[in-house]
């Protein structure tokens, strides 16, 4: 379709604009066309496409719904479009909110030592990816919706196999208390901030009954802070962080969250690895920046990072 309508004349699609969806008022018995604003959920169809068609056609691409934060706009721009518009945000936010998108796709790129927009436009499309299996017309993984390269592949290690056979490690909720303080205390993280509501949201990972690994979620309505993820000196290197991160997303996901919050100091590469994206703290929900973590002393100058949890 979109190639017939390149023959026909036209330079430019937009993808999508959303229909006019109204409802039915049962009480009055008449239509209602209630404005809906578009949520970040809904950018998965548009993204496919836009990385489908970018490259393969000769039209500009305008990308749009679901565009709600600076990370929303490089995902688009990754995927091959030209321009990508929001309405929705601007209703959220105010006008003013366009310098704040702007800001955020500055500082993207800032870190990533990226002066130009041609050096990342299309670079995760159809076109230009070399496994074009991620991109395929059926349900795609979280990794590949959310446009995050996957870390290399390397093999197991042989302490990694050792520790796998001699430590068998379950990942259970709700340690007590006692518990993650000794875990974070042991790690050399604060403690003094987690009340006794928080721990029943930490995911802990025990051996043999003793707590050696943690991961909590602090819940803020459909927001949540991703904080304590941490492991024991002696149990590193054998993937058990990155497992204890799952369990808190998925834990996170069955309340409802829909984006997924951490500050950090040291740990960007790791979460990075696990489709986290930096966000400028100014990008910061209310809700997170109103929590001990985030107003405390060693987590001012803390990168902010941000994930888009996927709901099947």
């Amino acid at each position: 379709m979109a190639g017939r309508f390149v023959d026909a004349g036209a330079n430019g699609l937009v993808i999508f604009n959303r229909h006019l969806q109204p409802d039915i008022d049962l009480v009055n018995m008449r239509l209602s066309s209630e404005l809906r604003l578009s949520h970040p959920s809904e950018m998965g169809l548009p993204l496919l496409w836009t990385a489908l068609l970018a490259g393969r056609i000769k039209a500009s691409l305008a990308a749009s719904t679901g565009v709600e934060h600076a990370d929303h706009i490089v995902k688009f721009l990754l995927a091959g479009a030209d321009a990508v518009m929001t309405t929705a945000a601007i209703l959220r936010h105010g006008p003013g909110y366009v310098r704040t998108l702007i800001e955020g796709v500055e500082t993207w790129m800032d870190a990533r030592g990226i002066e130009s927009l041609d050096r990342i436009r299309g670079q995760m499309s159809w076109a230009r990816v070399k496994r074009k299996r991620c991109l395929r017309a059926r349900a795609l993984s979280p990794v590949d919706r959310g446009l995050v390269q996957r870390p290399p592949r390397v093999r197991t290690s042989k302490r990694r196999r050792q520790m796998a056979i001699e430590r068998p490690i379950t990942l259970e909720m709700s340690p007590t208390l006692a518990e993650a303080a000794s875990v974070l205390t042991a790690c050399g993280l604060p403690s003094d901030d987690i009340e006794p509501d928080f721990v029943r949201h930490f995911a802990v990972a025990r051996e043999g009954g003793v707590p050696v690994g943690l991961a909590g979620v602090q819940l803020l309505g459909d927001t949540a802070l991703l904080r304590s993820v941490a492991v024991l000196p002696s149990h590193r290197a054998a993937g058990l962080g990155g497992r204890l991160v799952r369990a808190a997303e998925q834990h996170a996901c069955n309340a409802g969250v829909r984006e997924m919050f951490l500050l950090t100091n040291n740990a960007q590469q790791f979460f990075a690895g696990r489709g986290y994206l930096e966000v400028p703290r100014c990008n910061t929900p209310v809700a997170v920046q109103a929590t001990k973590q985030f107003g405390s002393t060693c987590c001012g100058a803390a990168t902010v990072m941000r994930k888009e949890l996927l709901h099947e």
